[in-house]
């Protein structure tokens, strides 16, 4: 769908399925921050940001995105595991950008176990934007129900994202159930 979108704010021009993905990783993201109770308003402004446009890298090679990694050739897993390196060249050419939401892109799939990349980074506290990101793909890109996407990230993911990250997507899960 050779759609692109600009993102307000940016001069990023984004198929419509990275888009689309991008604001719901934004919604689960600030939905799971409220509920972990975080307040600052230009911090929430700043997630919302780096997770609208945290899948940028993928713009070059959008024929990688939105299929499950197992069953990627290695050429389009290769560009999917450049995507974040790739989406935060394409900031540092702009120099507007708060380094959070540099990170936020840089960072998305990284995992507290070191198993995610493009470093395999172990953070102490990994960026929210992770879990929302793995959530988000289960919906939308895999098709999962939101009860099935959470015992997957559960059962597959345990020890990769922080405990109370999946506790406050737990509570955000059975909230849409109410």
């Amino acid at each position: 769908n050779g759609m692109k979108l600009l993102v307000a704010g940016t001069a990023l021009a984004l198929p419509r399925t990275i888009a689309l993905h991008g604001v719901s990783v934004a919604i689960i993201a600030l939905s799971m921050a409220k509920i972990l109770e975080m307040k600052g308003m230009k911090d929430l402004h700043l997630l919302a940001l780096g997770c609208l446009i945290h899948d940028a890298g993928h713009a070059e090679h959008e024929e990688a995105f939105g299929k499950p990694a197992g069953i990627l050739a290695p050429v389009e897993l290769a560009a999917f595991k450049a995507h974040p390196l790739a989406g935060t060249q394409a900031l540092k050419e702009q120099k507007h950008y708060d380094q959070h939401v540099v990170d936020i892109m840089l960072e998305h799939e990284e995992l507290i176990d070191g198993s995610g990349f493009p470093k395999g980074l172990m953070h102490a506290y990994p960026l929210l934007a992770a879990t929302a990101n793995s959530f988000d793909r289960c919906l939308h890109l895999e098709n999962e129900r939101p009860h099935s996407a959470l015992r997957r990230i559960l059962a597959e993911k345990n020890g990769q994202h922080p405990p109370e990250h999946l506790k406050a997507l737990s509570t955000l899960v059975v909230s849409l159930t109410k």
